[in-house]
């Protein structure tokens, strides 16, 4: 894990930002399951990265509603990822919630999804994990809103850089 005055900056930079994109409905982390990938490599990030896109188009199908999400994928010391996420999903209480967290289950492991208690703190909690191992740090953009927020993501890259 990077530490001192920079990594710090770069996560409190980076929960800022995820504090201020959204009205974020739930918090959570989903684990993918060694267990289910008996016999096959575990997934890179671009496999995490397509489990949560497929997870997240299904539950918004089921609730109608899309689900926006800002999310980071951490490894465990054995290489198995799981990813911490904040989502939008125009309000949904507990019953969506439960869908949520069946349909990660059905498909890839254990999903506790919670109301945040502070928004600022779930993102700072994010942003750890986005800037622990920078630049390795992956970053998952969830929804239609995407586009926009990786022009504004690039394009500040692209200032801070010159």
């Amino acid at each position: 894990m990077e530490r001192g005055p920079c990594a710090t900056a770069v996560r409190e930079a980076w929960a800022e930002w995820i504090a201020g994109l959204r009205q974020w409905d739930w918090y959570g982390t989903l684990t993918l399951d060694p267990g289910r990938w008996a016999g096959r490599h575990r997934p890179g990030p671009d496999g995490v990265r397509r489990h949560v896109e497929a997870w997240a188009k299904v539950v918004g199908k089921r609730l109608g509603a899309e689900v926006v999400g800002v999310a980071a994928i951490e490894y465990h010391k054995s290489g198995w990822p799981h990813v911490h996420v904040l989502c939008d999903v125009q309000g949904e209480g507990l019953s969506g919630r439960v869908v949520a967290t069946q349909e990660w289950f059905r498909r890839c492991g254990y999903a506790l999804l919670e109301v945040p208690r502070s928004v600022e703190d779930c993102a700072r909690y994010t942003a750890k994990y986005l800037a622990k191992e920078v630049p390795y740090g992956e970053l998952l953009l969830l929804g239609r809103w995407v586009e926009p927020v990786k022009r504004q993501v690039i394009g500040g890259w692209k200032a801070w850089r010159t």
